[in-house]
């Protein structure tokens, strides 16, 4: 089960990793598990993005930065998430909770560090 979050709030208390692609509008996956849209901008970019707990215990961002692909959006889970088998579950539970096509995953963490095109 998903939570809602305060994204800001996770950002400030976890360094967060991209682990997988999704080619889905963001405000349609926040839609699904009741979360609103935050915005901010980082190192990297302005983003907008929302925050959620898995199983209440497992945080996670869905967030889609200015310069990524319209219509997609990413999830990424905390830097201490390194065991990629333990990543892929995790992403299984979301993607599934959040009701995603596989064929919407458009690439996750097991695939290496390259970017599959959409």
């Amino acid at each position: 089960m998903i939570k809602p979050f305060s994204l800001h709030k996770l950002i400030h208390e976890h360094e967060f990793v991209p682990q997988a692609l999704i080619a889905e509008p963001l405000d349609e996956l926040v839609k699904r598990f009741g979360s609103e849209i935050e915005k901010g901008s980082d190192d990297f970019d302005t983003y907008v993005g929302a925050g959620g707990l898995l199983d209440e215990r497992v945080p996670f961002a869905l967030m889609h930065y200015g310069g990524h692909p319209k219509g997609t959006s990413t999830i990424y889970l905390p830097f201490e998430y390194n065991d990629v088998e333990n990543i892929m579950k995790i992403i299984y539970l979301i993607v599934s909770e959040l009701k995603i096509p596989d064929a919407y995953i458009k690439w996750q963490r097991k695939d290496g560090v390259n970017f599959k095109d959409s």
